[in-house]
């Protein structure tokens, strides 16, 4: 028997024969290549040090300017900045100080308070009398004020030497920076042209506003705003106003000799 053609192998050193697989070629699985891996990452272990910094991060309690570097030195220029304009802000709350405190001394001694309620009232002739003699009493406690100040520092000066007046001087100058500080509706008179400040300083408000009541232009509760500064044009000078929304600019222009004439100019 041919073991070749009937599909087994011949015995090798005595073994028994083994059934030959086919010769064909046969369809096989993919070979993927792949590699044994065995090193897995290690988690890092945060220090300390990182990890209060990362607390003082996210804390709520810290300020904003402390949590980083950078806000840091911002907030260090800021305050560098701020410590270079103080005495200059200090100075002009001082002077808007004193002209809220002269202004409010001046209110006082000419009984404005007393004087307005005699006006609406229509009885200031009747009162003129009383008011006056109001007037000369504020005035002389005034003065009597001012005269017994004068003394007590000139004496204090004497005993202690020149730290009272130092002292009086740096207390003086705090209570007129805190009434001259920057807010709403102070320092100054209450505004009679409303808009900008730089604008409505550029002429006396309540005369165009009288101005416009007697030309019957304006009603008495009604008021102007100011839109562009005075400008001189040719010989004489132009302002631009808004008009309440119940006025008209026809109006004006209608009636400009009877508003000429308030403001005693030629039209």
């Amino acid at each position: 028997m041919n073991a070749s053609e009937d599909g087994v192998n011949p015995a090798v050193n005595g073994a028994l024969p083994v059934t030959a697989t086919s010769r064909d070629v046969e369809p096989a699985e993919p070979v993927y290549d792949a590699e044994l891996v065995d090193d897995w990452p290690v988690a890092r272990r945060r220090t300390f040090r990182q990890r209060l910094a990362r607390s003082w991060q996210r804390s709520k309690f810290v300020p904003v300017a402390f949590k980083t570097r950078q806000a840091l030195e911002q907030s260090v220029r800021d305050a560098l900045a701020w410590l270079l304009r103080s005495p200059f802000g200090f100075m002009g709350a001082v002077g808007r100080g004193v002209v809220v405190m002269v202004r409010a001394w001046r209110r006082w001694v000419r009984v404005h308070d007393y004087r307005e309620a005699a006006e609406q009232s229509e009885k200031l002739a009747d009162k003129f009398v009383e008011i006056r003699a109001l007037t000369l009493f504020r005035w002389k406690v005034s003065g009597a004020v001012v005269v017994t100040v004068a003394a007590v520092l000139l004496v204090a000066d004497l005993v202690y030497g020149d730290l009272v007046l130092w002292i009086t001087a740096g207390v003086g100058s705090v209570v007129l920076a805190v009434a001259g500080r920057r807010k709403d509706g102070a320092p100054g008179r209450k505004a009679v042209l409303a808009g900008p400040r730089t604008l409505t300083w550029t002429m006396d408000p309540q005369v165009l506003v009288d101005a416009f009541r007697d030309a019957k232009l304006i009603g008495k509760d009604e008021t102007l705003r100011l839109v562009e500064r005075a400008a001189r044009i040719g010989d004489g000078w132009a302002v631009t106003v808004d008009l309440p929304a119940t006025r008209k600019a026809a109006d004006v222009i209608k009636h400009r000799d009877a508003l000429a004439s308030a403001l005693a100019v030629g039209n």
